[in-house]
C-alpha cells in the first residue's frame, strides 16, 4: 500500500504547483480565489490525511451509533449525507464553469480533480461496506482510493502547467 506520508507529500506537492501558478502569473479576482480556495483544500487534505481524521471520524462515528442503537438506522444518514455533500460539489462545478466559460479552459481539469478528491473523501466518511471494499481494494502496491486521489491530484497539477 501506498504509505500514508508519501499521499501527503503528494498533496503538498500539487499545493506547492497552485503556490508557483500565483507567483508567476496575473489573474482577475475570481480565478486568483480558485486557486487559493484549490490549494487550501489541498493543504487541508494532506492534513487530513496525514493525522488520519478521516478514519478517526469515521471509527468514532461508528462507536456512537452502535453504543446508542442506531447503527441499525444509519442508511438514511448516510444517504442525505452523500446527497448533500454530492449536490454542493457540482453546484460549486457548475457554478465556475459559468464563470470562466471559454477563457479558462485548463480549470476544468482542475475541477474534475477536486471532485475526484471530495468524492474519494466522501466515500470515506459515509462507509458503505461495499465502498469500503471498493475504495480498500488493493492493486499491487496502491488501493483504489488511494489511486484515485493520485488522479485527482495529477489532474490538478497539470492544470497548473497549462497556459492561461
Amino acid at each position: 500500500m501506498l504509505t500514508n506520508s508519501l499521499m501527503v507529500v503528494a498533496y503538498l506537492g500539487v499545493a506547492m504547483f497552485i503556490i508557483r501558478r500565483l507567483a508567476n502569473g496575473t489573474h482577475p479576482g475570481s480565478l486568483r480565489r480558485f486557486w487559493i480556495g484549490t490549494g487550501l483544500f489541498l493543504i487541508t487534505l494532506a492534513f487530513v490525511r496525514l493525522l488520519g481524521v478521516h478514519t478517526a471520524l469515521t471509527e468514532n462515528i461508528r462507536t456512537l451509533t452502535l453504543e446508542h442503537d442506531w447503527y441499525r438506522g444509519r442508511r438514511p444518514f448516510q444517504i442525505a449525507g452523500l446527497t448533500l455533500i454530492t449536490t454542493m460539489a457540482i453546484r460549486h462545478q457548475r457554478h465556475w464553469f459559468q464563470r470562466c466559460s471559454g477563457d479558462c479552459r485548463y480549470l476544468t481539469w482542475a475541477m474534475t480533480g477536486t471532485f475526484t478528491l471530495l468524492a474519494v473523501l466522501v466515500l470515506r466518511l459515509v462507509s458503505y461496506h461495499h465502498t469500503d471494499l471498493i475504495i480498500h481494494h488493493s492493486l499491487g502496491v496502491i488501493s483504489l482510493g488511494s489511486m484515485a486521489e493520485l488522479l485527482g491530484l495529477g489532474l490538478i497539477a497539470l492544470s497548473t502547467r497549462l497556459p492561461d
